[in-house]
């Protein structure tokens, strides 16, 4: 806190925050003000920030309202005494403290009409129904977080029997993992996908983990070549993108930006590939590379396995055995921890 203002003709008191570092990406002042404000009103808990900014954690804040903050200064490298953007050309005396004094007062007559403070309740209205609940569900799932790579069910578990239309591509897929067969992952995509470790060490594992991409040879047309995953597993693309055919034909989730879902009636159109994936925990990212300008993605889960549902923008979806449509170039996503055996198919068309 930098000052305490009273607003002009009013019997109120405001606090004047001020932040200075090296950068700020934007909306980064807004959101630790509005979830600040929504700690002060005891609605998120006092170390959000801690969880909020944790290596192990990707989650929703609060942003504040446009309309208050204002730009002080600038300081470069090579100029010691910086530069005032708000510099009068007299009094240079009283640069700093009069004018921003003059510009905080501005800000709040102008927010301190009926119209911007009714916005401003409303405001607070939805950060407390709103935004607070999907937010708490975050750091309940971070603070759950455990870094040790889990694969085990080690109780007892009660998993709905796979649908018939996925046993097939699940038979596959598990006969590639037990015959050790399982592709190695690209370096790019390496680095999106967690490591499987114990206390931060990595382990040695028996079997193999990770992701390759594999090609619908009737959408193929030459325009590209086919890769490695085609040629090794003829039967699994044959079967996953008959899959996706036969899952176009039922209703499917779609996850949108808000974090709501909408249902879509069947009519998806084939996809030109589909990332195969065996227990690999996707950190937050949006997709590049093969995905890039892709038309809308859809992931499905197979396998036995709890937890492991998909983030998209902070909300989770459960995937396992239920196909999810989502817009993987725009919306950051990522893995849940899971416990188990979790494959994951994600269809997908590049823009050409």
């Amino acid at each position: 806190i930098c000052n305490f203002l009273k607003v002009p003709h009013e019997n109120e008191i405001v606090a004047v925050l001020e932040f200075k570092g090296d950068d700020f990406v934007p909306q980064q002042v807004r959101r630790i003000v509005g979830t600040a404000l929504a700690v002060n009103h005891g609605w998120l808990p006092d170390d959000i920030f801690d969880s909020a900014t944790s290596a192990e954690s990707f989650m929703n804040t609060v942003l504040a309202p446009s309309g208050r903050l204002y730009l002080n200064g600038i300081r470069f490298h090579f100029d010691e005494d910086g530069i005032d953007i708000l510099q009068h050309e007299s009094k240079p005396d009283q640069i700093t403290n009069s004018t921003c004094w003059w510009l905080s007062k501005r800000l709040l007559l102008n927010k301190g009409t009926r119209d911007e403070k009714m916005k401003e309740k409303t405001w607070l209205h939805e950060v407390k129904t709103q935004n607070v609940p999907q937010i708490l569900l975050q750091v309940n799932k971070a603070t759950g977080y455990s870094s040790t790579f889990d694969t085990d069910l080690n109780t007892a578990i009660s998993l709905p029997t796979p649908p018939a239309h996925y046993s097939q591509v699940l038979k596959l897929l598990r006969k590639i993992v037990q015959s050790r067969m399982w592709p190695d992952t690209s370096t790019a995509r390496s680095k999106i996908i967690r490591s499987q470790t114990n206390n931060g060490i990595e382990e040695e594992k028996t079997e193999k983990f990770g992701s390759f991409t594999v090609v619908n040879p009737k959408l193929q047309n030459g325009s590209f070549e086919l890769p490695l995953g085609n040629h090794q597993f003829p039967d699994l693309v044959e079967a996953v993108f008959n899959l996706e055919k036969m899952l176009a034909n039922q209703v499917i989730k779609r996850a949108n930006t808000d974090g709501s879902v909408s249902v879509e009636t069947s009519g998806r159109i084939s996809s030109s590939h589909c990332a195969v994936n065996f227990n690999a925990q996707f950190t937050p990212h949006i997709d590049s590379g093969r995905g890039l300008g892709q038309s809308l993605s859809m992931i499905v889960g197979l396998g036995d396995y709890n937890e492991g549902e998909i983030f998209v923008e902070g909300a989770p979806y459960q995937i396992r055995y239920q196909p999810l449509e989502f817009d993987g170039w725009r919306l950051r996503h990522w893995t849940n921890q899971y416990r188990g055996e979790r494959f994951s198919l994600v269809f997908f068309t590049p823009e050409t």
